[in-house]
């Protein structure tokens, strides 16, 4: 191996974290007549034709590439082509060093040959860039691994820059575009809608403590079902096609079905092994829960902030899990030892999706899973019927839809919530390597499932009988006295030290608001260099502030998230030049994010006072039994 390419290889290795799925790749890629060196010309080749690579004077190709580029900005730059090093090099000199750039390489001959010919190291090693190549597969999961960091506080500042001839590439590159947009959403949504959002399911969580003590765990069912098919019953327009052949699996496959497609399964005469319920509010309790009778071998699957109504109802066992591994989720986690985190997505079809695919079921086969608006519907008949709700799409929500792939080929239109749970899919499916048949027989296509009819996949994979049912499997669990106060004295003085934290950021806070308060009469306008680097100098105060709340209170992260990563963005769009707007807008920024950290602390703490007083309360009706 020569040693510029050996290099490279361990350069990128080393600072691009999946480049391991792309390195398979390069060495079966035989370069060949690929890509020739033709009378001082680099060319490639495309559809049996060569096309100049990069111009001869690369210098001058980088200029005109980056002419709108501005040094005093923070970009997210999505570049198509590796070919023009002294492109990437030149984006190491001129942007600012926040910068970031995700590298797609269409053609894997071009990338590999760069490697073997061009010292790349100090590109990599700046881990300012992230390459990315391969099939559909790969580039998802890349794309997911990079914005999964912070890459999406540079959402409103995406630049993209392709090489000149990459016109060819013109429907890879819009959709690894629309892909890098559409994931940056995705860790956002993750995010949690609003701090009100948040703190209702703190809520739920501490009224639902005593289902939270005795509900299963994840680790019971852990590849209990390996080799076994899953089927998840969602209730999009298309489950009417395909419904009665459900019958067929019974005790064949393990049954999943969301909440609004259960009566659906039953009135068909198909009894579930599971239900998967996400929703944190009333209306879905009401709407498939209430007054309606469950049979005592049916678990309930879902996060522990389900309504609590629902939770103390409920007749089955409950297998629930915890939708992060920190902040608010993963102080509860560090509480209770069952308790495990599910990335479990923003479904009741995701969720009950990532639970089998924890059972080691494959494969696993969607049915209603249109995430579209097939025939202008948003659900299954049977489910309006039966509850009198309106399904058809208003004539605003289709003139305002998205139009992505269907199952055909051809485009379908959906919404940004319902195009949210396919792009889970597609993430979890190129990450994890999981067999997904979509036998939905309609809706919107999801990119790395194998598309066949229900009857075909019955026929095909339902052909032995369940060695078990999930219900048998799991523990029937009792909780005594004793260790029910134990989990209560626990919580109680969790919470106690969250206030206490609490009331510490607070007071730092109040501080710096203070010492920004200094400048409500500030001329900004007028103010020389020196003026302005000296408010600039104050403000750094919050960097303090927020350092101290990832490195000392980490357990406040989640209350603080949403906010602090509005702000970010807000913050990168306004650009590092040193100018009087500049400062003014980063102040009143800033003025504000300390007014919203002080509302947020107060309110939470209230929340984990309401927490202490309903927990001592049922301790107090436990020792009074």
């Amino acid at each position: 191996m020569g040693s510029i390419y050996k290099k490279n290889l361990e350069a990128l290795r080393n600072y691009n974290p999946l480049f391991h799925t792309i390195q398979p790749l390069l060495r079966e890629c035989q370069v060949g007549e690929q890509v020739i060196l033709q009378d001082g010309v680099l060319k490639f080749q495309h559809e049996g034709q060569y096309y100049q690579l990069v111009s001869r004077d690369k210098d001058r190709e980088a200029e005109l590439l980056l002419r709108d580029l501005d040094p005093y900005q923070d970009y997210l730059i999505v570049l198509f082509g590796m070919a023009n090093t002294n492109l990437l090099r030149k984006i190491l000199e001129k942007a600012s060093a926040n910068t970031m750039v995700l590298v797609f390489e269409p053609n894997l001959a071009v990338m590999k040959y760069i490697l073997k010919t061009e010292n790349l190291v100090d590109v990599v090693e700046s881990c300012r860039f992230g390459f990315i190549a391969g099939g559909e597969s790969e580039v998802r999961s890349s794309v997911a691994a990079y914005t999964g960091g912070n890459w999406e506080n540079l959402a409103q500042n995406l630049s993209v820059i392709s090489l000149p001839n990459y016109y060819l590439y013109q429907d890879y590159r819009v959709k690894c575009t629309k892909l890098v947009v559409t994931e940056i959403k995705s860790h956002m949504y993750r995010l949690g809608n609003s701090l009100e959002d948040m703190l209702d399911g703190l809520q739920n969580y501490y009224q639902n403590i005593d289902s939270i003590i005795g509900a299963n765990s994840l680790s019971e069912i852990k590849g209990k079902f390996k080799g076994y098919p899953a089927i998840i019953v969602a209730s999009g327009p298309s489950l009417d096609k395909n419904i009665q052949y459900l019958k067929e699996a019974q005790d064949k496959a393990l049954i999943i079905s969301c909440d609004a497609s259960y009566a659906t399964c039953v009135s068909h005469g198909v009894r579930p092994d599971a239900i998967a319920s996400i929703e944190r509010y009333s209306p879905t309790y009401e709407f498939f829960y209430k007054g309606r009778t469950f049979p005592e071998d049916l678990v309930l699957v879902g996060p522990c902030l389900l309504w609590p109504e629902l939770m103390e109802t409920f007749p089955g066992k409950k297998l629930l899990m915890a939708k992060s591994p920190v902040g608010m989720e993963g102080w509860w986690c560090d509480l209770m030892p069952k308790l495990e985190f599910l990335d479990m997505g923003h479904s009741c079809a995701t969720a009950a999706y990532a639970l089998a695919r924890e059972a080691g079921c494959s494969p696993i086969i969607l049915i209603g899973q249109d995430l579209a608006y097939t025939d202008d519907k948003y659900h299954t008949d049977s489910i309006h019927q039966q509850f009198k709700d309106g399904n058809e799409v208003t004539p605003n929500k289709l003139t305002n839809a998205l139009m992505v792939e269907g199952i055909d080929g051809k485009p379908v239109r959906t919404s940004e919530t319902f195009n949210l749970f396919r792009c889970f899919f597609e993430e979890n499916i190129a990450l994890t390597g999981t067999d997904v048949v979509d036998a939905t027989e309609g809706g919107a296509k999801i990119a790395g499932t194998r598309i066949m009819t229900f009857q075909e996949a019955i026929s095909q994979y339902c052909t032995n009988s369940l060695p078990f049912h999930m219900n048998n499997i799991l523990e029937k669990i009792q909780i005594s006295k004793e260790e029910l106060t134990e989990r209560y004295d626990e919580v109680i003085d969790a919470a106690r030290r969250i206030m206490k934290s609490l009331k510490e950021v607070q007071e730092r806070i109040v501080k710096h608001y203070e010492v920004l308060m200094k400048y409500q009469e500030f001329d900004f306008e007028n103010a020389d260099a020196s003026g302005l680097s000296q408010v600039l100098t104050d403000m750094q105060g919050a960097d303090q502030l927020l350092s101290y709340l990832a490195e000392e209170k980490p357990e406040l992260s989640s209350y603080y998230n949403q906010l602090l990563k509005q702000t970010a963005i807000s913050v990168r769009k306004i650009g590092n030049r040193l100018t009087p707007e500049t400062v003014r807008k980063n102040w009143e920024i800033q003025i504000h994010l300390m007014k919203m950290m002080d509302v947020t602390s107060v309110v939470t703490s209230q929340r984990f006072l309401n927490l202490i007083q309903f927990v001592e309360a049922k301790k107090t009706e436990h020792m009074e039994e």
